[in-house]
């Protein structure tokens, strides 16, 4: 991706600035969506995930990874537990790999996997005054603390409320049937939210350090390499697959990767994208520690900041650690935080 600088009249610098300083929303529809029913669903989707399932109440959700035996990333997962149902908010094409792997372990429990992607419209609003301006519309989702979801009425309609702080900010889901999209953006545009494009919602996520399943980390990372480990992953719950690698690798305290970010120092946004860089320990290069996922250009205010998302050994991983971009042109120097 070409990204503008800000002299160039970056087009999404004002939806870029809206997430930092007001409110911008995403249409993030396609994003998966798998619905589970059935009286056994918590202790089922328990029994795969690295986060508390069986005991999550009506309105509370989690951050969970769905892992192999080996303890390696199968589906980062969000997971909202509503009146009779489960939900699991992921990636784009997650379901793929997720309901297949769900539903060879299904044997006589009471449980329905349904793919319910296409049957929803679904919004992401961020920035510090998104509850402020979802307020404006109904007094109730003012109040929405992190980690909570609840109904709410928007353009005569019923809307679930899903609060997921990802880019650091005040962050909610907003899930609608089909037939009454066009009013939820109309109330949304209404309060004072502007819309965002995908250039916008890569930079928020990876200034955020916010990453993606197939973009940032895959099906051989382990779990605690994406290092969302207190948020997403439960050391008290009981068995699951691939808790066995899992609690060993808690035991002897670390992985041998992290995901990081990187910022460059003396920036050039005219250098372009630097996504998959290798990244090395020395201006020689001669050890080669990690490489970059995920990479923007930032049109902050003061000034842009190049900043990517980064697989980084172990050892090269703390805050200020200095480390070295190999590209065609030589090597850039960046700062680890």
């Amino acid at each position: 991706m070409n990204h503008a600088t800000e002299s160039d009249a970056c087009p999404w610098r004002e939806e870029f600035l809206a997430g930092l300083n007001s409110a911008v929303y995403f249409d993030v529809s396609s994003r998966d969506e798998l619905t589970l029913k059935g009286r056994d669903r918590h202790a089922f989707l328990h029994g795969f995930c690295t986060n508390e399932i069986k005991n999550l109440p009506v309105g509370n959700s989690c951050e969970a990874f769905a892992t192999n035996i080996k303890g390696k990333v199968l589906a980062h997962v969000f997971v909202f537990a509503e009146t009779g149902r489960l939900i699991l908010d992921s990636v784009p094409g997650a379901n793929e790999v997720l309901v297949p792997h769900l539903d060879r372990y299904l044997i006589t429990e009471d449980v329905q996997l349904l793919p319910t992607t296409q049957q929803r419209r679904l919004f992401f609003l961020t920035g510090p005054e998104v509850l402020r301006m979802l307020g404006r519309i109904t007094p109730t989702a003012e109040t929405l603390a992190p980690g909570t979801s609840r109904a709410i009425s928007m353009d005569n309609q019923t809307v679930h409320a899903r609060r997921v702080d990802w880019m650091k900010e005040q962050g909610i889901l907003l899930s609608t049937e089909i037939r009454g999209a066009e009013g939820i953006v109309q109330c949304l545009q209404s309060a004072g939210a502007i819309p965002g494009s995908p250039p916008a919602w890569h930079a928020l996520r990876i200034r955020a350090r916010f990453p993606l399943f197939g973009t940032d980390f895959t099906e051989e990372t382990l779990a605690q390499e994406v290092d969302r480990t207190a948020d997403a992953i439960s050391f008290r719950k009981g068995c699951y697959l691939g808790q066995e690698p899992i609690a060993r690798i808690d035991a002897l305290g670390h992985v041998n990767r992290l995901l990081r970010s990187v910022e460059l120092r003396n920036p050039d946004p005219a250098m372009g994208d630097f996504t998959g860089a290798e990244i090395v320990s020395t201006p020689d290069g001669q050890k080669e520690i990690g490489t970059v996922t995920s990479f923007a250009w930032l049109p902050e205010e003061a000034k842009p900041r190049g900043v990517g998302l980064a697989m980084l050994r172990r050892e090269f991983s703390a805050t200020g650690q200095t480390v070295y971009l190999r590209l065609p042109s030589g090597y850039r120097e960046a700062n680890v935080f």
